[in-house]
């Protein structure tokens, strides 16, 4: 039986299943930021909150006219650019990908949607595998 690579019952949908869970529970989102506090990767666990809180807000905004491309410069700012003061450890092929939209007009571009999943390959596939 060959293995599922995307879609329910792949391995990358059971990663953000079980990350969606974590992250929707306040007692174990705290469990999980202690331990990413002990195992010294404390800045992914921020980035994985700041994306949540990211994906809940572009809907939001998009609904009031607004865009939120200052939200996305804000992170891309603090955990993806080279040297940022909490560089999470990406591919270079994500990182390339995600800087690609740091100008407004690419960014809008992607509409709501897509601007809602900008970070979802790096949540689901990166992050969660230090883990």
């Amino acid at each position: 039986m060959e293995k599922k690579t995307s879609g329910i019952g792949s391995k990358s949908h059971l990663r953000e299943t079980r990350l969606a869970t974590i992250m929707g529970f306040l007692p174990l989102e705290h469990a999980f930021g202690e331990f990413c506090r002990k195992a010294l990767c404390h800045e992914s666990f921020q980035f994985l909150v700041d994306v949540s809180k990211f994906k809940s807000s572009v809907h939001a905004a998009h609904q009031g006219g607004n865009d939120s491309y200052e939200e996305f410069i804000v992170i891309v700012d603090e955990y993806i650019e080279d040297n940022s003061n909490f560089e999470v450890n990406i591919d270079s092929r994500t990182k390339k990908e995600i800087l690609g939209f740091g100008d407004r007009s690419a960014y809008a571009s992607l509409g709501t949607a897509k601007s809602r999943c900008l970070f979802y390959w790096q949540l689901c596939n990166c992050t969660t595998l230090r883990f």
